[in-house]
């Protein structure tokens, strides 16, 4: 793994190596305490069962930089005190064998620390080609989505953007959002956080009563509201990094089914 040394420093391999295996723990710990909330919510609202939910995979992303940032700094301050001091200790009346003496001395912890920091860089390589693939189809799915804002779209008729205009005041919705028909999607949707479209299938105004079209439109002022586009966006990157979790996969699985 000497490629691997010579683009990230033993010090980060260490820390981001270590903070995978804690975060094996902590993601577990989060997920278990999520679970036990959510029985006891079953008759609460989605809503706040979403934003729980939510809370949770955002604490597992903080205590994995957190961890990771703590271990760095640690293993900084290792290096430099390594680099400043040398200590040297012989024993020369010793006659049993150091190997041997060694092996009988280790715990039970400290063979497995010895193993693991042996297979780190295997680990990090591992995690980092995850993140590589993974990202790639994060991108390509963001591109899709600025793809939607810019292409075979139009803007409704007049009288439904009077509409919307009336339902975001309704539901106190201040931003200013574009209302628009496109060709590509079979699904209504939100697309954008800063300034965000609200995109409709072709033919979804004539196809349904004007009941139906407003309710559709007020789902997805919901969203926006809500800011379900960036919490979208942020799940998406938790996914991406800890694509090797069972219980992120079950966290994340949660907030999309309260979504």
């Amino acid at each position: 793994m000497k490629t691997l040394e010579n683009i990230f420093s033993e010090e980060f391999i260490n820390a981001i190596g270590w903070t995978l295996l804690h975060s094996l723990w902590q993601g577990a710990l989060i997920a278990l305490l999520l679970g036990v909330s959510l029985l006891f919510l079953q008759k609460k609202s989605s809503a706040l069962r979403y934003n729980i939910g939510a809370s949770a995979i955002v604490l597992t992303l903080i205590g994995f930089l957190s961890t990771f940032t703590y271990l760095y700094q640690n293993e900084l301050n290792t290096a430099s005190l390594n680099d400043e001091t040398i200590l040297v200790v012989v024993d020369a009346t010793s006659e049993v064998n150091p190997a041997f003496e060694a092996i009988q001395n280790q715990s039970l912890f400290s063979i497995f620390t010895d193993y693991f920091n042996h297979h780190l860089p295997i680990i990090v390589v591992l995690w980092l080609l995850g993140v590589m693939v993974l990202s790639l189809r994060f991108l390509g799915g963001i591109a899709y989505l600025e793809r939607l804002k810019h292409s075979q779209n139009r803007p409704l008729e007049a009288i439904w953007q009077q509409k919307l205009s009336l339902i975001k005041t309704t539901i106190g919705v201040r931003q200013s959002i574009q209302l628009l028909e496109s060709a590509l999607i079979k699904v209504p949707m939100v697309v954008g956080y800063l300034k965000p479209i609200i995109l409709l299938p072709i033919g979804t105004v004539n196809a349904l009563s004007a009941a139906e079209v407003e309710a559709i439109l007020a789902h997805e002022l919901a969203h926006i509201r809500r800011n379900d586009y960036l919490i979208n966006l942020v799940q998406s990157v938790i996914d991406v990094l800890f694509f090797y979790h069972p219980a992120v996969w079950w966290m994340s699985n949660t907030v999309r089914v309260e979504r």
